[in-house]
């Protein structure tokens, strides 16, 4: 039987373990480095200094979970404490980290570690484009965190964007356009694209890239991928969190729905 979604500390089998193990040895390097859940445990059975160790860190499950507790949804995952994840870091010199957020968390629970937060540095497209009209789009894979921004965008900001904007269009891109919902799907102007290779003919200043994120987890993808490729971002105060503050001035962010709505019916126009 498989473990639920987002099982973390599932170890690989024994003989995996020590082929990894034996081959890194005997290559003898100077710095290793590991995702945390399944291989952070392994860096116990690695040679000793001189070598450094590494893990890096991408999304914390204990504070997933915790984010959405407190919007009154359950985690689509195995719940453990913050401590159990730190727990499986401990055999570690050096923790990297995509969240800002995340960082100052663990380095509470672990301060004899060298933590390092690995800062955006996105450089935005300029593309020499037509000007069409004017596009959101909401990308996403499928997790819980992604449900809950489309239903927040579904139920509480596109209809109130219709009402200001009745030409305002709309793409649902990615895993998450399966979550759909027939009543959503039937609101004026919607498109669901589903999974797609290139996102390139969205590219561009007057696509609008959507962030309507609820639950603060890791750092939000879709607000860099709409970056790099040249979008006008909204985003929630939410999706911004594992970035810090280093990207506050490339995203307009907003509080509530009744905010994100207006500004994007504007953009739209």
């Amino acid at each position: 039987r498989r473990p639920p979604l987002g099982q973390i500390g599932e170890l690989l089998d024994a003989e995996e373990r020590m082929n990894i193990v034996n081959t890194v040895n005997d290559l003898a390097p100077d710095l290793i480095v590991v995702e945390y859940s399944s291989l952070g445990p392994l860096l116990v059975h690695f040679r000793e200094a001189p070598i450094e160790k590494a893990i890096i860190l991408h999304d914390l499950f204990s504070l997933r979970a915790k984010a959405m507790l407190s919007i009154g949804r359950s985690a689509d995952f195995s719940p453990l404490s913050l401590e159990e994840e730190a727990a499986l870091c401990e055999a570690a010199d050096i923790l990297i980290y995509a969240s800002h957020s995340e960082c100052k968390a663990f380095e509470k629970i672990i301060p004899n570690k060298k933590n390092i937060w690995l800062q955006p540095n996105y450089k935005r497209k300029v593309l020499a484009k037509e000007k069409t009209q004017p596009m959101a789009i909401f990308i996403g894979v499928k997790h819980a965190g992604n449900v809950d921004a489309l239903e927040f965008l579904m139920e509480e900001i596109w209809p109130e964007v219709l009402k200001r904007n009745n030409k305002a269009k709309l793409q649902v891109i990615g895993e998450i356009g399966n979550c759909m919902k027939p009543e959503w799907r039937r609101l004026t102007n919607i498109e669901v694209k589903g999974v797609i290779d290139d996102l390139t003919p969205y590219a561009g200043e007057h696509t609008i890239g959507l962030a309507p994120t609820r639950v603060a987890s890791g750092v939000s993808i879709k607000v860099a991928t709409y970056l790099e490729h040249g979008m006008t971002v909204l985003a929630t105060r939410e999706a911004m969190k594992g970035y810090g503050n280093t990207l506050d001035h490339r995203v307009t962010i907003f509080h509530d729905a009744k905010c994100f709505a207006k500004k994007l019916s504007q953009k739209l126009l």
